[in-house]
């Protein structure tokens, strides 16, 4: 599967995951939120690409997934992401199974959560990894 796309890269060569300012347990309950999100994007991505490929929304899905990789390395410690995967696919499984059953909406309100997500805590993280990447 691949994770990132070049432009995700060009960001980890510049610094991205090299540093984080975050405490362990901080960083690793934020990483957490973003593998979750990470996969709800995923999920809205894979959905569109089979039944509305020409949808504007498909790419922002598709680098917003990106995002939410890079911030959770940025903002995990050692082998956190390897270690969370499965759990954050399994409760994206989870709120899919509950919306069925109780047939309601609940992936896109995680969606519009993780867009705020994205927004308020992501972008800024990697803009201020990349930043404090940069040397004069």
């Amino acid at each position: 599967m691949r994770l990132i796309t070049k432009s995700a890269a060009v960001l980890i060569f510049m610094g991205v995951s090299s540093a984080s300012a975050l405490a362990d347990t901080d960083g690793d309950a934020l990483a957490r939120r973003f593998l979750y999100c990470a996969n709800v994007y995923d999920f809205f991505y894979k959905y569109l690409s089979k039944h509305e490929p020409t949808s504007k929304g498909l790419n922002g899905y598709r680098e917003g997934k990106n995002m939410f990789w890079l911030a959770a390395a940025t903002a995990s410690h050692g082998d956190f992401l390897v270690r969370e995967k499965d759990s954050a696919t399994q409760r994206v499984v989870d709120v899919l199974e509950r919306e069925k059953r109780e047939k309601s909406n609940l992936m896109d309100a995680e969606a519009r959560s993780c867009l705020a997500s994205l927004q308020n805590d992501a972008i800024p993280l990697l803009q201020k990894s990349h930043d404090s990447g940069k040397t004069e």
